[in-house]
């Protein structure tokens, strides 16, 4: 019932749009674009501030060089300087150099760039705040360390660049902020490292905050984290250096608390306890995590189970007569396939170039934090004949009709972009019409969403599965393959063990595409059956 229960609430409420994170294609493009425009800008403003500079110079160098300036006055006797024409040039000089200068100086030359920084330039801190969440996400799924990450290490692929102590310290104080401590702690661990790193190396970098700062942010984490002695370290580091620091007074409470403890400690360094940093697992899905990392669960079929599942060449009709398609079966009840190699030549390349050009005229940074946005496309058949072509193919190797199939919808993945647990299926007395919803149907004309076909446009360098919880189910993105899987049982009912989620893609970009089969055109293709079982 609460699989159930899930499936209708994300549908119904639209939740699953809610957690589908923004393109990364649109976020490549926009962050290319923005930097490319503030570079153009900020060069554009520092030359018209040179020019200023110049010409204000070469007035300045012009005023030295009069009899009347400072230098030539301390030479001269003042009172044998009484030349009208000499008082003519000197009047003359000053207004005029006054007029210019004044000139110059209300020249407007920041107003392109300050429009450019007001006005247009996106992200914005809720962008900051949205991938930080998605790269504490992505931290959590595939269990990565805080420190690999700092230093540019996403697991065991390419070092990328590696952050500072400002980095490390905005990501730990953001999570403390939302009273994350689990994940603020490390964090702030990891900057006071660079920090030291970086002072020993005489690295010039620009923090946005103090040592202190660290200490006080760093103290509350450990307290909080029930670290009682570290927290008392850092704190009582903070009243050595800075008494009147805003946090210096919560030395009482944790003392009051350490003592409460009855714990025992010297107060040196060296005889501090293992730091513990026990993680809330209030919400947390440790079964999904598992999946994700494509490590079996307690629903994962056995090894008995898993002999029963094979690949063979199907050749249902003409058409696979003469190009066979590669079925691996992945799981028997519900039925779960996929087809290998379903898209062909460039016809993955071709869906993302077609549904590129759609998502580039979208807004990549929108108003209400992008990365919780999503941006799917869809496609009639009518559009191209690449879409005519793969529906024609799947109603092929699905034996099914595509006369009631939805539009092939596509979607580009964000950093850390996922698709919350959802089924595909409607509830009942939902005739699921939405206007706002672009992947919405008319359950009437149509009937349910009989049957899925996922196919991956992309492979992306790690992460994005496709995992089936009351299944055990993990499926990695290959791209030119396709998943099959059904919605509905035999006698029409729901079948909500095809709850199902994308994990969080965690290098490179995923591009996916749907094709939903609907159940008009298939009554003679998939007959019912009275055995809810089937």
């Amino acid at each position: 019932m609460l699989i159930q229960f899930l499936c209708f609430t994300v549908i119904y409420s639209k939740l699953a749009f809610a957690d589908l994170f923004s393109s990364s294609l649109q976020l490549e493009q926009s962050l290319i674009e923005t930097e490319a425009n503030f570079v153009r800008h900020l060069s554009d403003y520092i030359k018209k501030e040179n020019s200023r500079l110049n010409r204000l110079t070469r007035i300045l160098n012009e005023l030295k060089k009069s009899d009347y300036a400072v230098e030539s006055l301390a030479k001269v006797d003042i009172t044998e300087r009484s030349n009208p024409i000499d008082a003519f040039l000197g009047i003359r000089r000053v207004i005029r150099s006054r007029s210019a200068v004044l000139d110059i100086l209300f020249e407007n030359v920041a107003e392109d760039i300050l429009a450019f920084l007001i006005d247009a330039v996106k992200p914005q801190e809720e962008d900051l705040l949205g991938v930080t969440n998605s790269l504490l996400r992505l931290q959590d799924t595939y269990r990565l360390e805080a420190k690999d990450i700092a230093n540019g290490m996403i697991g065991s692929f390419d070092k990328t660049t590696p952050m500072t102590s400002d980095d490390c310290f905005l990501i730990g104080k953001t999570a403390a902020s939302i009273t994350d401590y689990y994940h603020a702690m490390p964090w702030l661990s990891v900057a006071e490292e660079k920090m030291d790193t970086e002072a020993a190396s005489g690295a010039s970098i620009q923090r946005t905050f103090t040592r202190n700062d660290l200490y006080s942010n760093i103290s509350h984490a450990m307290f909080a984290q029930g670290n009682v002695e570290h927290a008392l370290w850092y704190i009582r580091k903070l009243r050595e250096t800075d008494p009147s620091h805003p946090s210096a007074s919560s030395f009482y409470e944790i003392w009051q608390s350490f003592k409460d403890s009855g714990r025992k400690w010297d107060g040196s360094w060296e005889s501090l306890p293992p730091v513990s940093n026990p993680r809330p697992m209030d919400g947390v899905d440790v079964e999904y995590e598992a999946l994700c990392r494509g490590e079996a669960v307690e629903k994962s079929a056995s090894e008995k189970e898993k002999a029963k599942l094979f690949c063979f060449l199907q050749r249902n009709t003409p058409f696979q007569i003469l190009a066979p398609m590669k079925v691996e079966i992945i799981n028997h009840s519900p039925y779960m396939a996929i087809f290998r190699g379903l898209l062909i030549g460039n016809e993955a390349d071709r869906f993302k170039a077609m549904a590129s050009d759609k998502l580039k005229s979208q807004k990549s940074f929108l108003d209400n934090v992008s990365y919780r946005v999503v941006k799917t496309t869809a496609f009639k058949d009518s559009y191209d004949e690449i879409v005519a072509r793969v529906s024609k193919r799947i109603g092929e190797v699905t034996s099914f009709s595509m006369e009631s199939a939805e539009s092939t919808s596509v979607a580009n993945y964000g950093i850390g972009g996922h698709y919350g647990p959802h089924c595909d299926v409607a509830q009942p007395n939902d005739l699921f019409t939405n206007e706002h919803n672009p992947l919405s149907f008319n359950k009437t004309l149509q009937g349910d969403r009989l049957a899925t076909v996922l196919f991956y446009l992309s492979t992306p360098k790690a992460g994005g599965a496709t995992v089936f919880f009351e299944l055990g189910v993990s499926v990695p993105p290959v791209k030119n393959d396709a998943l099959f899987w059904f919605n509905i049982k035999k006698n029409g009912d729901g079948d909500f063990r095809s709850l199902h989620a994308s994990c969080p893609v965690l290098l490179g970009q995923k591009w996916v595409a749907n094709k939903w089969i609907h159940e008009r055109g298939q009554e003679f293709r998939y007959p019912c059956d009275l055995s809810p079982d089937v």
